[in-house]
């Protein structure tokens, strides 16, 4: 497992503004605003906050992420309304699911992160859903950390 969506944390309150664009049927052409300006799409109030090196963001790379979902009117409309339909139902549903599964689990979780704060891994490894294995890495660049990864 790695950052994400866990039990009733999603969206996170960090997340909302962006869910509030998706209600207002803004957040597709907020997304396609960023192509004009890479250097937005960098900064921590577009993409840059997900991303451990977001100045290594190419305009290519960036186009890649965005042009699928932008390059049309209904394409912007739908993935505003994809955004605005984000809830917490599923993940809270599948608990007791989770508390049943009794594979080798690893939690590789970003301390830094600004949307899934590492208290919510605490709790997936004390025993929310009883994962037995948690290591700590930089944000994003998994596989760089893996290899010297060192489990709790």
């Amino acid at each position: 497992m790695t950052n994400c969506d866990t039990h009733d944390n999603w969206p996170p309150a960090a997340f909302m503004p962006i869910v509030n664009l998706g209600k207002a049927g803004h957040f597709g052409h907020a997304l396609a605003s960023l192509l004009a300006h890479p250097e937005i799409a960098r900064s921590p109030q577009g993409l840059g906050a997900g991303f451990e090196f977001p100045e290594q963001l190419t305009e290519e790379v960036l186009a890649v992420y965005l042009t699928l979902v932008t390059a049309t009117d209904e394409r912007r409309s739908e993935v505003s309304r994809y955004d605005a339909l984000q809830d917490c139902a599923q993940t809270v549903r599948i608990e007791d699911r989770l508390k049943a599964f009794d594979k080798p689990t690893l939690i590789v979780w970003a301390e830094s992160d600004m949307f899934f704060h590492v208290h919510w891994a605490r709790a997936l490894a004390a025993g929310l859903f009883e994962v037995p294995i948690i290591c700590w890495s930089p944000h994003s660049n998994f596989a760089r950390f893996l290899p010297s990864c060192s489990c709790a």
